[in-house]
């Protein structure tokens, strides 16, 4: 193979692979039908830190954080200075 006949492949697989993601996207739900499918069911996560002056020092704190889509209510059940 020459290294044109090889480039002309590459772009043509290229080329198949794009028109196919573009067919699968036409036949995907829309991403607002899936939320409203799941809206029960979906927590959002987030895991952040949080530097807070103590009497002592500047501490960081490691928080897992979620929020309930239907209720809208949000918890952090873990707040720790170490994790692990």
């Amino acid at each position: 193979m020459t290294a044109d006949s090889i480039a002309f492949r590459g772009a043509f697989l290229a080329f198949a692979g794009w028109v196919n993601r573009r067919q699968h996207q036409a036949s995907a739900p829309a991403w607002r039908v899936f939320l409203k499918a799941h809206w029960e069911e979906i927590a959002p996560t987030d895991f952040f830190t949080s530097e807070v002056w103590t009497a002592t020092s500047l501490r960081t704190y490691y928080v897992l954080f979620f929020i309930e889509l239907k209720s809208r209510v949000a918890t952090a059940p873990a707040r720790v200075a170490r994790p692990g």
